[in-house]
């Protein structure tokens, strides 16, 4: 036999060796570092409280004599005292499941001190109540000293038992566990209207629609997705990027704290009568309506919130962006935005300075789709009557018509009603737009009848659009 067959004999045989060891040696998964097993938890355990729930009638918890009562009217589950609130479905059954199988067992207690466990005088208690008049009814004390289980015993009884600490603690439940505090989801993402009145700004009013006006209608027209702005500066254009990082920064994480009233009667004195802010905000399928009350002093708001039948707190973090929010940090700030196929003209004068931007015809192309239209001007591009390549006008016209004002004081007044600065536009469809430059400081224009008023732009700025066009006529000169 060769050595080639022996090697595969052995090979063989060690394998055949180690399958009957894993198979009648090794000892099975579950007992490797399981610790005991449920059963035999269960073999130590009883339960202190079970029931059927068809059977069930309510549930009584009572903290340092606060009584919260869960029972069953009318086909569902409620809270005595807020009978009219909707519950959250899925933490009452799941709460009712578990109080329906509580596990216990017994702690040695030879000498009856009940005192050692918090049971001699216990805050808390548990009980269950059924159709056929039966309670079942237990006593919480101290936690173990592990914190993993709670002292506990029945009424009439010194024998001392343990639950899991989680028992205990649900032990302490209030309405507010109970209380349906879900608000609509909806998305800054796909915002389609956003109202805040607020009782010390102005009124913010915007709304997504394809007749936009103004710049709006401008930006959308070059694929760019706007919001009109109606108030407060009516017509113009908001980027909804720029109000997810302010306005709605928060708007997917809201969350209702605590239930402070089960009604909406008699609310004025929450602030209701004056409230903080009315907020309206909306998407393609939801709805979130806030109204925000007085402040608390723990640095939450009274609240109502939809059709929720109930007054509510709410964390200052979630109203804060809303009442702050400043109209100015998400509107978009061209001072005049035309695109350069709606010109037939633009006149930009300073002093004895005067640009002159004019168009001639469309440029000769083989493609007869590539025709002038309000995305694509392949127009002749002349500034004072001299004719420009359409790489080198572009970057003329985009600082022309890229101007943005760099901040807003509306108390600013101009030192002088003469403008320095004024650029005229003459529009295709016969329409003018006139954007006048008065002096202010040193450093700023303010310009003139514009839908925000102190509007103020740096005369570096406009100075630049002078400097590229003195540049680019310097250089035809040269060549």
């Amino acid at each position: 036999m060769s050595k080639k067959y022996i090697r595969i004999i052995i090979g063989a045989l060690f394998i055949a060796v180690l399958a009957i060891a894993y198979f009648y040696v090794i000892p099975d998964n579950d007992s490797i570092g399981e610790g005991p097993s449920e059963s035999a938890e269960e073999e130590d355990s009883f339960k202190i409280i079970d029931g059927e729930k068809e059977n069930l009638v309510s549930i009584e918890l009572n903290n340092d004599n606060v009584l919260t009562e869960l029972f069953f009217d009318n086909g569902k589950w409620v809270v005595k005292g807020y009978e009219n609130i909707e519950l959250d479905k899925s933490n009452t059954e799941s709460f009712i499941e578990s109080m329906l199988s509580i596990f216990a067992e017994e702690v040695p207690n030879d000498d009856g001190n009940i005192g050692r466990y918090g049971l001699d005088n216990p805050k808390k208690s548990v009980c269950l109540k059924f159709k056929d008049g039966s309670e079942k009814l237990i006593y919480i004390g101290d936690q173990t000293p592990d914190n993993n289980y709670c002292y506990a015993k029945k009424p009439n009884e010194d024998m001392v038992y343990t639950i899991n600490h989680i028992n205990g603690e649900r032990a302490e439940y209030t309405i507010n566990y109970f209380v349906d505090k879900s608000i609509p989801k909806v998305s800054p993402y796909k915002i389609m209207s956003l109202n805040i009145k607020r009782k010390n700004a102005p009124e913010i009013d915007l709304e997504y629609t394809l007749q936009k006006q103004g710049n709006a209608q401008n930006l959308i027209e070059m694929g760019m997705e706007t919001m009109n702005m109606k108030k407060p500066y009516e017509g113009m254009a908001v980027y909804p990027s720029n109000l997810q990082e302010t306005v709605l920064v928060n708007l997917n994480d809201i969350q209702l704290g605590d239930i402070v009233q089960a009604s909406l009667e008699n609310i004025d004195k929450f602030g209701f009568d004056s409230p903080e802010a009315e907020i309206i905000v909306k998407d393609d399928t939801n709805s979130l309506a806030l109204t925000v009350g007085d402040k608390v002093q723990d640095d939450n708001y009274y609240c109502t919130v939809n059709d929720k039948n109930a007054v509510f707190l709410i964390d200052s973090k979630y109203v804060n962006p809303f009442l702050n929010a400043d109209p100015i940090k998400f509107v978009e700030k061209f001072v005049a935005l035309h695109y350069r196929a709606e010109i037939e003209r633009a006149d930009m004068s300073e002093g004895d300075t005067l640009l002159e931007v004019t168009f001639g015809e469309e440029e000769a192309k083989e493609n007869s789709e590539s025709k002038n239209s309000r995305f694509n001007d392949d127009r002749k591009a002349y500034l004072n009557g001299v004719e420009f390549d359409k790489s080198s006008f572009s970057d003329f016209f985009e600082l022309l018509a890229g101007i943005t004002f760099d901040k807003v004081d509306e108390n600013a007044k101009a030192v002088s009603d003469n403008p320095e600065v004024v650029i005229k536009y003459t529009l295709i469809d016969g329409s003018f737009d006139e954007v006048k430059f008065l002096p202010f400081n040193e450093s700023f224009y303010i310009v003139e009848n514009r839908p925000i008023e102190g509007m103020l732009v740096s005369k570096q700025k406009i100075r630049r659009v002078f400097e590229k066009a003195e540049n680019l006529l310097k250089q035809t000169k040269r060549d």
